[in-house]
């Protein structure tokens, strides 16, 4: 096992998640505070290293990694929507179904929180909110860099509920996921705390918090499906998926040391010295 840094960067989403697993699993308690992993091409998969994690978590009668992703963001009812309201309205009439059918959903999902947050005067669509918000950045000389924060612990005092436009003079655009009052235990749902976007010219960046993560149960799923929403936003608004940067306040490595070499040794991802 490496030295752990608690940083890591990799071009593929395969590899940053392969390399994580592995610092964090060469700890003394296997886990680690404060990792940060930057993937530089977080569209691109390492296609053993997804088959290998996929094998691996079937065995352990984990969650699939589309399973987990889909939580995120749902890449195939996106992929068959018109445009985000149409997508929006369908997840809210599936959103009942999804809690119900699926234990470990009984909170709610991410993308439930994102296009159906319970505000004051309503359930609002934070994602339309968001493009709305690019949208208006980009059709100025000058657009700002970082206006697009999605913090998932704050109250709604940047957004304007009646049409969920967002006002010019905001330095930011705040779209939580958790709910004052409701998102009580300190264990459960939601670990995501904060998706932060950034644009830089015709690219747009993605910088996820989490206060803890699971980097075997949860980990690769997690980074594909910020992966897949900052890649729709992005082509919502005419521009390119940039870096896609996550960051953990404590990671876990839920696995056994064997294991994870077991998983090195499966695949041939060329991770970095």
């Amino acid at each position: 096992m490496r030295t752990a840094t608690g940083i890591v960067s990799a071009t593929t989403l395969s590899d940053a998640w392969l390399e994580t697993l592995v610092q964090v699993a060469g700890t003394p308690d296997r886990k680690l505070f404060h990792t940060v992993t930057r993937i530089m091409e977080p569209t691109t998969e390492n296609p053993p290293v997804r088959a290998a994690a996929d094998d691996l978590l079937a065995a352990l009668d984990y969650q699939p990694i589309e399973t987990v992703a889909n939580t995120l963001f749902p890449v195939h009812l996106a992929n068959s929507s018109q445009n985000i309201a149409q997508l929006g309205e369908r997840y809210r009439v599936m959103y009942p179904t999804i809690r119900r059918v699926h234990k470990s959903n009984r909170r709610g999902t991410y993308f439930g929180r994102l296009v159906e947050y319970p505000a004051e005067n309503g359930p609002l669509d934070q994602i339309s909110a968001l493009i709305h918000k690019l949208n208006q950045e980009l059709a100025v000389h000058g657009p700002k860099s970082a206006r697009y924060e999605v913090p998932i612990a704050s109250g709604l005092q940047d957004l304007d509920e009646s049409n969920h436009a967002m006002p010019d003079d905001d330095l930011t655009a705040a779209l939580p996921i958790h709910v004052t009052g409701r998102d009580t235990s300190p264990m459960d749902f939601p670990c995501l705390s904060l998706c932060s976007f950034q644009l830089d010219h015709d690219r747009l960046h993605l910088t996820a918090h989490y206060r803890s993560q699971y980097l075997l149960q949860r980990g690769y799923g997690n980074y594909l499906g910020l992966a897949r929403l900052q890649a729709y936003v992005a082509d919502v608004v005419g521009i390119q998926p940039g870096q896609l940067l996550v960051v953990a306040g404590l990671a876990h490595a839920d696995i056994a040391k064997y294991r994870v070499c077991a998983l090195v040794k499966a695949t041939a991802s060329e991770l970095a010295d």
